[in-house]
């Protein structure tokens, strides 16, 4: 099963999924379109599944965003930036997301965002428009509206990780369960 935003599904006939050099058909389950989810599953067992978090987001909170930005420019190995949680709502007020100071670029929609344990904490949804002329303001669809999500289709959940992750372990997987739409 794969998480990504609705948006991103939307603008192509069919949703492939490359990964360790394969390309794969993936399926829409379903959507959430006021949240900006949609829900895949491809006929592959992965080798990595990240585990969604149980606890709150926090102010100052580290987080990691990885995806596939700017494809045609930096290629299509993945990459990852840093930032925290830099308020705990979106656009005008929006609960259901939260907003980081994470570089975020074109491209990066629908990637997930990791606290230090390796849970997925949220997705990448928007940047603020380059007009409001503000650096490295992103948002995220919080992890509460991907875990409704998930248990209205029955997926079954992995426990959460309760101990911070060894960094170079985190990155192989990393590496190994974000899959380029």
């Amino acid at each position: 099963h794969i998480i990504t935003n609705d948006h991103v599904t939307k603008i192509f006939k069919s949703v492939q999924v490359e990964h360790a050099g394969e390309t794969l058909q993936a399926k829409i389950l379903t959507y959430d379109e006021p949240n900006d989810l949609a829900l895949l599953k491809t006929n592959n067992n992965p080798e990595v599944a990240f585990p969604l978090s149980n606890e709150a987001l926090y102010l100052t909170q580290e987080i990691t965003a990885a995806g596939y930005p700017l494809l045609s420019t930096l290629g299509r190995t993945l990459k990852v930036t840093g930032g925290m949680v830099s308020a705990l709502n979106g656009l005008r007020n929006d609960f259901s997301t939260f907003q980081t100071d994470a570089a975020i670029q074109p491209g990066n929609s629908g990637g997930p965002f990791f606290d230090k344990k390796g849970n997925v904490v949220g997705v990448v949804v928007a940047k603020l428009k380059d007009k409001y002329k503000a650096e490295n303001v992103g948002f995220g669809i919080k992890v509460s509206n991907i875990r409704n999500l998930i248990n209205s289709y029955g997926v079954v959940l992995l426990n959460p990780n309760t101990d911070t992750v060894d960094a170079r372990k985190f990155s192989e997987s990393m590496t190994k369960g974000t899959v380029l739409l």
